[in-house]
Order: structure tokens, then C-alpha cells, then sequence
């Protein structure tokens, strides 16, 4: 039996469809192009498996395989971006503040911009804006060099520098941060080789909301902030707020307040407590309320009820103005007018100088409350 391949040209295969003379045989069509390069007309072979059909735009749909001198598309799957130099280590936990900040980095990217920086002063050479996050490299040259950078700590505060990188037409940015908290030397004082943090960022319960650079001196900076705006509310704070304190290595925070002199006591007394609720935490948390700033000692000069110590999980710390009664017993007695330092550090007080975070800068969510003040 002899085999005849039989040509068709795209016109009479689209008349030949309309008759209704095209059923499911095979069929051989030869497309005719002119290749992108330049040079001579070419004819790619097409042969069809079956039938050709013609869709209702009076397109026609056919599958088949194609033969010599068709057309190829290649098609570069996306790049992915890595750091050949990160951020990571170049500059330390905590510094004083107007120290020197030194950063190098060096990205295989098309381009790097500073989304997620938090600064509280201005670099030119780190232009941060949380709307559209400037690009800081626009191009594999100039992403891909050493970029040593140095800024001066001006100002007490938190400095968060962040880089994502991208290749183009890739969306999944590689991202490298560092952090330092600059803080001047104050008079509370701490066992050798610790400092006060007096500038953390502070996060919701989720860790997706971050002020940048809050005052933690002070505890309505914390505990009595307003979301909707406005002042702080002053202790006790705001009932049931959650909020995570990102405290450096050998840092701690120690939130001052006073109780005012007319707060309810003795047998109409109020009380509360704080909770640390994460339940995959980073680290332990130690909480001690004292009217020393900087006492982070393993005994407590008020009440061993004002120490929670290398806690986690669902750990709570109770506080109360209560005189007398279970709620007194159990709880850190608060005496209004008298004015106390909530310290929080992530160590054990037995050995406050050696942190159990194990990432540099940690943050447990605290809720304060419930209670019925």
C-alpha cells in the first residue's frame, strides 16, 4: 500500500472545514513564515492527529506534532536572588548612642530596596519610605559590588536595616537585616555586663504592626498603647492589650511608672496580671517589678510575688492594691503614689548576664490583663 501525504494550505483548510470536508483524518499543513533573524521565507509541516475544528471565533483548533524548520520560542525561566555579602553581624546588639554603624553588603540581583527599615533619623545613603520602598541598586552591576556603608547613631533608638533583593520577573525577594539599639548611659544601674534598653521596637500580638524606636522607659509607652491615636493611657494600661518588646541580647527594659495616689486600695483594691502567651516563644522571659531601676537581683526587696522568672507559655504575673486577702497574698503588692520599674529581660536572674534568645533580638507577647481594674 502506498501512503500520499497530502499539503493544505491554511485557506483551503479553513474552506475545507466550513464544507465540512475536513472529518478526522490526518492532515498535513504547511505554515509559512519569515524567521525573526531575517533571511528566506520557511515552511514549518504541521500534521494534525485527527481532526481540525473550527472554534466559534472561526479560529480552528487542531492537535498534532510539528516537523523540520518550525519555529522555537525559549522561554529563560526567572532568576533567583542571593546575598554573595549579607547584613547579618555586621554591627552589634546595642551601641552608645553617636557610635559609628558599619554595614557591607553585595546582592547577585537586579534590584535591592530598603522595604522594612526602621530608622529614627534620616541616612541619604538609606532612603526608607514604607509606601513605596526606594530601590537602593537598579541593576545586576550595581547590586552586585561591595557596598561598604557607615552612619552615625545620632539619636537613642532602635536601627533596623533591612534589604530585599529581586530578580526581575520574580516577585520572591531574599532578605537580609541587622538591628542595634543606641541608647545614652542612664542612672539605673544593672549587674555588670547588662544595659538598659531605652529604644526597642514594639509589635503587636501577631508580630505584623511595629512601632519603630518607642520611649520603653516608660510603661504607657507600652502597656497604655492607644491604636486609634491619641496619649497613652497611664498605668494600669490598657485591659488585655498584647504586646511584644523586642529587647537585644544582655539588654533589658525597665518600664517606669507610678500608681496614682488615689487608686483604689485596701479592701476596695483592683488587681491584674500580665501573661505571656506565646506558645512557640523565643527564648524565656523574666519579669520583676521594683522601686530600683536596673534591680534584676534573683530576690525581691518587696514580695517574692514580684519576681516571674525564666517563665514561658501561659506564665502569669499578678499585681494587686489589695491590703489583705487571697488576691494579696498571691500577687506583687502595689501601694499608691509609690512609683516602680517593670523590668523584663529574656534571662534566668540567676544568671541575667547569659540570654536564653537565641537569635539576638527576641520579643515574647505580654498581655496585661485581664483583671478588673
Amino acid at each position: 500500500m502506498l501512503f500520499q501525504r497530502t499539503f493544505i494550505t491554511i485557506s483551503t483548510l479553513l474552506m475545507a472545514v466550513v464544507a465540512g470536508s475536513v472529518g478526522a483524518q490526518s492532515v498535513v499543513m504547511q505554515l509559512k513564515y519569515d524567521p525573526a533573524g531575517g533571511g528566506a521565507e520557511k515552511t514549518c509541516i504541521f500534521t494534525t492527529n485527527g481532526a481540525v475544528t473550527m472554534n466559534s471565533d472561526t479560529s480552528l483548533a487542531a492537535k498534532g506534532t510539528f516537523g523540520t524548520d518550525c519555529p522555537t520560542t525559549v522561554v529563560t525561566p526567572p532568576g533567583t536572588p542571593s546575598f554573595r555579602d549579607t547584613l547579618e553581624g555586621d554591627i552589634p546588639a546595642s551601641v552608645t548612642t553617636g557610635a559609628t554603624l558599619s554595614l557591607n553588603w553585595r546582592a547577585d540581583a537586579d534590584y535591592c530596596t530598603t522595604e522594612g527599615s526602621l530608622l529614627p533619623v534620616t541616612y541619604a545613603g538609606w532612603p526608607v519610605n514604607a509606601t513605596t520602598p526606594p530601590q537602593i541598586c537598579n541593576s545586576a552591576a550595581t547590586c552586585d559590588i561591595a557596598h561598604p556603608q557607615s552612619f552615625t547613631a545620632s539619636v537613642n533608638g532602635t536601627y533596623k536595616f533591612q534589604l530585599k533583593c529581586y530578580k526581575n520577573n520574580n516577585a520572591t525577594p531574599v532578605t537580609s537585616t541587622v538591628s542595634t539599639v543606641a541608647s545614652t548611659a542612664t542612672g539605673c544601674s544593672a549587674p555588670a555586663g547588662l544595659t538598659r534598653q531605652l529604644f526597642a521596637e514594639v509589635c503587636d500580638a501577631g508580630g505584623t504592626v511595629c512601632r519603630g524606636s518607642v520611649d520603653v522607659s516608660k510603661f504607657e509607652n507600652v502597656f497604655g498603647y492607644n491604636a486609634a491615636g491619641g496619649s497613652p493611657t497611664l498605668w494600669p494600661g490598657r485591659r488585655n492589650l498584647q504586646q511584644r518588646i523586642k529587647i537585644s541580647n544582655n539588654n533589658f527594659v525597665a518600664l517606669q511608672y507610678t500608681v496614682p495616689s488615689t487608686y483604689p486600695s485596701g479592701a476596695n483594691g483592683r488587681y491584674g496580671y500580665f501573661t505571656l502567651v506565646d506558645t512557640n516563644y523565643f527564648g524565656t522571659t523574666t519579669i520583676k517589678i521594683s522601686k530600683t531601676c536596673g534591680d534584676l537581683a534573683p530576690t525581691s526587696a518587696i514580695s517574692p510575688n514580684c519576681i516571674l522568672n525564666n517563665a514561658n507559655g501561659s506564665a502569669t504575673f499578678f499585681w494587686t492594691t489589695y491590703t489583705s486577702g487571697p488576691d494579696f497574698q498571691a500577687s506583687c503588692p502595689m501601694v499608691p503614689g509609690e512609683t516602680y520599674y517593670m523590668h523584663v529581660i529574656h534571662a534566668d536572674l540567676a544568671n541575667p548576664g547569659t540570654s536564653t534568645c537565641p537569635l539576638g533580638i527576641c520579643g515574647n507577647s505580654i498581655q496585661n490583663g485581664p483583671g478588673n481594674f
